[in-house]
């Protein structure tokens, strides 16, 4: 028989007799178990200020629409922007980050719930948002 062979079996033997030898600490297991269960109830799982601050700054990398109203609009109390040019420039942005475009319901609900009001000025759109505009390249010959 092979050395690692005879090593697992006899692990496989030790662990057989681990039930045996834990039979008597089973009540302080099962109270350890209860107490843990009444804790996580109480406070749900609370991970460090570390872990938390991690995943907040995750978080904040996989936001694309915040990235898109970062890189793409001004939000001033007084600006206005129509749906339509909105999402165009949404979907625009989202190809171009190879980020999921999705449905301009869904895209006009996220607006919304970020906070920015929809309003009908010079068509339907949301107040205090608006798209920057891109500059324009001139191609000509110079004769």
């Amino acid at each position: 028989m092979a050395a690692g062979v005879a090593w697992y079996i006899g692990d496989i033997v030790k662990l057989a007799d681990l039930a045996e030898k834990l039979k008597a600490e089973w009540p302080a297991i099962l109270n350890w178990m209860i107490a843990g269960c009444l804790a996580w109830q109480r406070s749900r799982l609370s991970p460090p200020a570390a872990v938390r601050d991690a995943t907040a700054a995750y978080l904040d990398g996989q936001d694309a629409l915040a990235a898109w109203l970062e890189e793409c609009c001004e939000q001033q109390a007084s600006a206005f922007e129509t749906r339509s040019a909105l999402f165009g420039s949404w979907s625009a942005w989202a190809t171009a980050a190879g980020e999921h475009i999705g449905t301009r319901s869904r895209f006009l609900d996220a607006l919304e719930a970020r906070g920015f009001e929809p309003a009908r000025t010079a068509g339907r759109g949301f107040r205090g948002l608006q798209i920057i505009p891109k500059p324009t390249t001139h191609h000509w010959s110079g004769g």
